[in-house]
């Protein structure tokens, strides 16, 4: 290895100038709905360095953010045309997202239940007595009922 150096970097290649045409640029890459590593590409730098200036320069993480809103507002544009025009996943999937309760695949209940143990199992003997006095009652045979009934 020469001069301290770790291999495949290049000497000086993470030090970034951030003025207003790399600002443009920028949020150019990001309205283009690119991911982070094609930005990065597209400037010429390493992902890691884009993250690095992105949590250190204000600007240049408004420059992102615009950019990426600019690409998010064309594709609700595209996908709400596409809703109007008859489009039926599209029709959905604005909806869904729009009005969630309405249009939501699965909705969610919450119940609270405030129940002790000694409840529980107090439910659970009745309900065993209940099972067995009626198994009881069904496995007498209703002649002899009948018969002694007729006796008295």
């Amino acid at each position: 290895m020469s001069s301290g150096n770790r291999k495949g970097r290049v000497p000086g290649k993470g030090n970034v100038i951030i003025d207003e045409e790399f600002l443009k640029k920028a949020e150019k890459e990001a309205a283009s709905g690119g991911s982070y590593i094609a930005i990065a590409h597209a400037l010429g730098i390493a992902e890691s360095t884009l993250h690095k200036h992105k949590k250190k320069a204000a600007a240049f993480r408004e420059a992102l953010k615009r950019g990426q809103g600019q690409a998010i507002r064309e594709v609700e544009n595209a996908l709400f045309k596409d809703a109007k025009s008859g489009v039926t996943t599209a029709q959905i999937f604005f909806l869904k997202n729009r009005c969630p309760e309405e249009w939501r695949d699965r909705h969610e209940v919450e119940a609270k239940v405030d129940v002790s143990a000694s409840d529980a199992l107090e439910w659970v003997r009745k309900q065993d007595e209940d099972v067995q006095l009626e198994r009881q009652q069904n496995t007498e045979d209703p002649i002899e009922e009948e018969s002694e009934y007729m006796r008295h």
